[in-house]
């Protein structure tokens, strides 16, 4: 029974220090000052996803899709290729690393969060059956509340693995919040 029970306390203490920092690779490093840039609007991301679509390479092609102005789609484009997240070979826009992470410490992830999640809120206005909201509260045991942690991670894990496998015609966001009202142990 000691052991068993080492065994889950070991499980617990991992799960509590293991970071999304640990199981999400990152292709692309940002320093504060860009980052302070790229993860102030959803819009940087979204511009920098889109060039991964072939029918999206082209600044025409993202303005009519985007529906911003032709000054604020060209500022953020300089950006993300003066940054090396978009580059342009032969007139056309690729995406450039794959993935960029930003640690649950960084001063701008609440700003991250918030832009993508308001997108969310807007998106729920659509209707569409294609799209999903579920919130849920409840109330759980602590073994419960680790487990579905644990179970979230490993969805994020394989997520990160497999995403990169196809040839992308969508841009899609995916909100998970999972939290403990109080904070308690």
């Amino acid at each position: 029974l000691k052991i068993y029970f080492k065994k889950e306390i070991i499980e617990i203490q991992k799960l509590k220090t293991e970071s999304l920092k640990e199981i999400i690779p990152t292709d692309a490093t940002l320093n504060e000052a860009d980052k302070a840039i790229f993860y102030s609007s959803w819009l940087y991301s979204t511009i920098r996803l889109l060039t991964s679509i072939p029918k999206y390479q082209n600044l025409e092609a993202l303005y009519k899709k985007l529906l911003i102005s032709k000054n604020e789609l060209t500022t953020k484009m300089e950006f993300l290729l003066e940054k090396k997240l978009c580059i342009k070979e032969n007139g056309q826009f690729t995406m450039g690393p794959q993935r960029t992470h930003l640690e649950a410490s960084s001063p701008y992830i609440k700003t991250r969060q918030i832009s993508w999640r308001v997108k969310g809120f807007e998106k729920m206005d659509n209707n569409s059956s294609t799209n999903l909201f579920y919130t849920a509260p409840m109330s759980i045991s602590q073994n419960q509340f680790l487990e579905l942690r644990k179970r979230i991670n490993i969805l994020i894990s394989e997520l990160n693995q497999n995403v990169i496998s196809e040839k992308p015609d969508k841009i899609a966001c995916l909100n998970i919040d999972l939290f403990d009202i109080f904070d308690e142990a």
